[in-house]
């Protein structure tokens, strides 16, 4: 349950602090990435982590599976498609990819640059991140990712590796679906990624609502500015006190995992206080 909330986003030539955040839950630990720009806060992501105890993997043939992935071979260049996102030195490691119905092998050879690090690391994000981005380049669709359902890892990633993707035939293209497993150049499991979910994303509203977020901060309120609520600044789209799409969902997330009682009310202030506004509210306004 690794749900990618919010993209965390850094302007050139400012700062900004990201924390990671354990606390105890049903199946582990919980955690959050929170970040904190301008006095801002912002919840990026979260999920569950645990020590689980799996049976031994089936090794894969993977000439069978190069044999089935015979329709095209892709150059590792044309991985990444959302055309949103401007990559580092340390994204080059995808090779090729070869393509068949429904699926895909990818062979990831981690450059000079990640290589060195591959010690400090389990899981090397640009690695990861790679390994998991080559199936979504589709003609005219820009996809970003939503999450994982659940990804079990046996064995820290190797300098080369075999990234094997199988899409879910769901029918939809707005949510796209699939499972991966990384594969040593043995065919041993490293890890298995299952529900890996990609959504389809409009270009020009991501970079209108990235401008919008850095636009201002609570900082350039004017000073001694009338704060007073009213139902349309507690409750609007552009809501300083209101709850946010994204920590409306992770609310949400948090109380399908609870037993918080028959009755619940999840505010961004007071429910005093917004029950004080909501009774000054008439017909005619």
């Amino acid at each position: 349950d690794v749900a990618f909330i919010e993209p965390m986003m850094v302007p050139d030539g400012t700062c900004a602090g990201l924390r990671v955040v354990f606390s105890d839950g049903a199946e582990g630990f919980d955690f959050q990435l929170i970040s904190l720009t301008g006095g801002v806060t912002r919840t990026h992501v979260s999920g569950t982590a645990a020590w689980v105890a799996v049976r031994t993997a089936a090794d894969q043939d993977l000439d069978a599976i190069r044999q089935r992935c015979s329709l095209a071979l892709r150059d590792g260049a044309q991985s990444h498609g959302s055309g949103l996102l401007a990559f580092g030195p340390r994204w080059s490691s995808a090779r090729h990819t070869h393509v068949g119905h429904g699926e895909e092998l990818t062979r990831i050879e981690a450059n000079q640059t990640v290589e060195a690090e591959l010690g400090g690391w389990g899981l090397h994000p640009a690695l990861l991140d790679e390994a998991t981005a080559t199936g979504w380049t589709e003609e005219g669709r820009r996809y970003l990712p939503l999450g994982y359902g659940s990804i079990t890892v046996r064995q820290p990633l190797t300098s080369l590796f075999w990234s094997h993707l199988r899409r879910h035939d769901t029918g939809a293209t707005d949510i796209v679906t699939c499972d991966i497993t990384l594969l040593d150049d043995d065919g041993r499991e490293l890890v298995s990624i299952t529900d890996f979910a990609m959504r389809q994303v409009d270009p020009q509203a991501v970079m209108a609502a990235v401008e919008t977020t850095h636009a201002g901060s609570p900082a350039d309120s004017p000073a001694g500015e009338d704060r007073r609520p009213d139902l349309e600044t507690m409750t609007g789209p552009g809501s300083a006190t209101g709850i946010r799409p994204a920590d409306g969902a992770e609310a949400f997330r948090l109380l399908l995992g609870a037993d918080p009682g028959p009755q619940v009310v999840i505010a961004a202030q007071p429910v005093s206080e917004l029950m004080a506004v909501t009774q000054r509210v008439t017909h005619e306004s």
